[in-house]
């Protein structure tokens, strides 16, 4: 994202300062079985059980979207799922004709392919360092209009960016504990910390290798109708965030607008998304509820109660924010508490189909023009 902004809440998707996490909420590996069968590139190609993925599915309409809007253009595209196929090949065990066979091999490789390979430092998550896909949105830089931005992250993410010594006991209880943030000593530290601001430590890296972030003022206008012990939900479906589950706590990291313009940022394509389950390239309205500089959320609530999708907040990502970009600059931080419930189940707990599943959302993406749907889907 570039220019100006004035405020900034930053919120980390699926791409946050940990490894990277498929459908089902596991991490993924590429090639687990080791090197197998290597095709050819000529014969490469996505297997059936792939293309009826709903995650594929989700990814196609994705492509049709962002180049019928602009996003990017289809030589774009094609460059990506070219990757992919060049690291299917290269690594992963292919089918009988070469044919790739499982989802998360594809969504593995097509993620090392846009967001670097993962390097793993001693004692931390693996880290990505981006390529030259990320942040290439064709949409225009953001327009001057906040002072802050947000951003939101787990409680066990944000803890790991703290430098300053006011937070040190609870920085000190996060290293010592095993079970984390819900260490019984830590939540009643973060009992007296409702909001405030930090430093980042000088060896972390906020962002994995992005930041996806909303405005601020968009962000603490939808929690303040909600309940305090509601506002953890709020922030997850207003900002599309399927992937954090129940039980898990929140906190959002505000960035002054000041920090981003030091750093590129854009509108995010589907090199920036890889494989977030919910990501929208084109807005659910006519016309688009945010500007072309931005991008949109699915509003998860309205999409289980009303599966039509609906637009939830404005969104961009940005480069990794540093401890050199940042200096002596203070970030802000709002606690939002622990999340009460899951999103994009399959099932619920009495077995049943959930409306807002992956395969709801992938036929509702789809319906928006199934027959450029399926020439994307026979070009992929």
């Amino acid at each position: 994202m570039n220019l100006k902004f004035r405020k900034v809440v930053c919120l980390l998707s699926a791409a946050e300062y940990q490894p990277n996490i498929g459908s089902a909420g596991t991490q993924c590996r590429v090639g687990a079985g080791g090197v197998g069968r290597r095709a050819k590139a000529k014969g490469w190609r996505a297997g059936p059980e792939i293309k009826k993925s709903d995650l594929f599915r989700i990814f196609a309409a994705n492509v049709r979207d962002g180049e019928k809007i602009n996003l990017h253009t289809r030589a774009f595209s094609q460059q990506i799922t070219k990757l992919v196929r060049d690291r299917a090949a290269a690594k992963v065990d292919l089918g009988v004709a070469g044919a790739m066979t499982n989802i998360h091999d594809y969504f593995a490789c097509l993620e090392d392919a846009c967001f670097g390979d993962p390097v793993s430092p001693p004692g931390e998550y693996p880290v990505r360092t981006g390529t030259p896909l990320l942040l290439q949105s064709a949409a225009g830089p953001c327009p001057d209009e906040d002072e802050w931005y947000s951003s939101v992250v787990t409680l066990d993410h944000w803890m790991m960016m703290l430098r300053d010594k006011k937070y040190y006991e609870l920085f000190a209880l996060a290293h010592r504990s095993k079970s984390g943030s819900r260490d019984s000593l830590i939540q009643a530290k973060l009992s007296t910390l409702t909001s405030g601001f930090f430093q980042i430590r000088e060896d972390f890296r906020f962002g994995n290798p992005m930041v996806w972030f909303t405005p601020r003022r968009r962000l603490e206008a939808r929690l303040r109708a909600y309940t305090k012990a509601r506002k953890g939900d709020a922030a997850r479906d207003f900002l599309g965030l399927v992937h954090r589950c129940e039980n898990e706590y929140l906190v959002a990291v505000h960035v002054p607008a000041e920090l981003l313009v030091k750093i590129k940022s854009a509108r995010p394509t589907i090199a920036d998304a890889g494989r977030h389950r919910r990501f929208m390239a084109a807005s659910a309205s006519s016309p688009a509820s945010f500007g072309p500089a931005w991008g949109q959320t699915l509003d998860l609530e309205a999409f289980e109660t009303g599966r039509a999708p609906k637009d939830g907040g404005a969104e961009r990502v940005s480069e990794c924010l540093t401890h050199a970009a940042a200096a002596d600059t203070e970030l802000g931080f709002t606690y939002l508490g622990k999340l009460t419930s899951s999103r994009g189940l399959a099932l619920d707990t009495a077995g049943r189909a959930c409306s807002d599943s992956d395969a709801e959302f992938a036929k509702s993406l789809i319906a928006r023009d199934k027959a450029a749907f399926d020439k994307v889907m026979r070009r992929l």
